[in-house]
């Protein structure tokens, strides 16, 4: 097919971008080097939109939240990463997460359906000479693709790697002391009946010998390409946040304001939460004890302190939920 505009990449950003053009009319030609016998150093499949790292698209809030009114936004643009985010997707709250394979497959499929669209498997080594085109190959870019960008822009620096999520197996975690419960008790409807999130509630020596295993664990080492790149300081590694701060990176602090740590005393949970400054002081603290399976209590808790907190922790607290 004569193509009217040529996308190389077939990642989240190409597949979207050729989505809406074929919706327009506009014939368009997919260039995607995976599954020409090419691969990233990064990706398992030859599949469209194959999601990497997080399988989570963060909060779907659309009324509280940024990223959540980019969702409905794109919603109301007949989003195809929205759509096949819906057939995908898996509890997480009031976060949007997928099925990695679930979500890839369904973009590959409304591509390759669509009359406007051809898809081809075949590695681009040089930005065409004339013709609209859209270049959306992300960080793992093919090197003779990326000097011929670095060629026409004058820059070599042109995307950011994002942090891979880590795996915690369920067999692993004791749920005779663990329960389920969803963050900030918000729900969708891929949530689960009792909860999204397994909660871990841990003592402070549990906390510092937590935080000290990650410093410790066994961690991936950088390739080549990955070496000099600076951190995504949006979604950076556990264990990084680990280095550069204990109660700054996990416990609270100007990442989180709201912090709790927990211990159980017989039938009894014992929650202690705290509500931090920016600059990292506890505000203000209560303690409250409750039946281990009582779902409402932290949320009660939750809500007395900030009935209590000044008017600026109030706002502190609000922003990042």
């Amino acid at each position: 097919m004569v193509h009217d505009i040529q996308i190389i990449g077939g990642g989240l950003a190409g597949s979207e971008a050729a989505w809406q053009l074929a919706r327009r009319g506009f014939r368009v030609r997919l260039s995607e080097m995976r599954g020409s016998g090419e691969m990233t150093p990064a990706h398992q499949t030859d599949g469209l939109a194959e999601l990497v790292c997080s399988n989570s698209f963060r909060s779907d809030d659309s009324d509280k939240n940024a990223v959540g009114l980019l969702h409905d936004e794109m919603r109301r643009l007949d989003s195809l990463v929205m759509q096949a985010g819906e057939k995908a997707r898996v509890p997480a709250g009031s976060a949007m997460a997928v099925d990695r394979d679930v979500f890839s497959a369904e973009v590959e499929r409304a591509l390759k359906e669509h009359p406007n669209v051809t898809v081809v498997r075949e590695r681009v080594d040089a930005l065409p000479e004339s013709g609209p085109t859209i270049v959306a190959t992300g960080p793992l870019t093919a090197q003779s693709l990326a000097e011929s960008i670095v060629q026409a822009t004058g820059q070599d620096r042109l995307a950011f790697f994002d942090a891979i999520a880590p795996i915690v197996h369920r067999d692993s975690i004791d749920m005779d002391i663990c329960w389920i419960q969803s963050r900030w008790n918000k729900r969708t409807e891929a949530s689960n009946e009792e909860g999204d999130y397994i909660n871990c509630p841990m003592t402070k020596e549990q906390y510092y010998a937590f935080h000290q295993g990650l410093m410790d664990g066994e961690k991936t080492e950088f390739r080549e390409w990955e070496k000099d790149t600076p951190y995504f300081e949006g979604c950076m590694p556990i264990e990084v946040m680990a280095e550069r701060a204990l109660l700054a990176g996990l416990g609270g602090s100007c990442h989180s304001p709201v912090a709790a740590l927990s211990r159980i005393e017989g039938e009894e949970l014992v929650l202690r939460a705290a509500i931090y400054s920016a600059e990292g002081a506890i505000r203000i603290e209560d303690e409250a004890r409750m039946a281990r399976d009582d779902r409402e209590g932290p949320r009660i808790l939750a809500e007395t302190l900030l009935k209590e907190a000044p008017e600026q922790v109030r706002a502190l607290f609000e922003g990042a939920a």
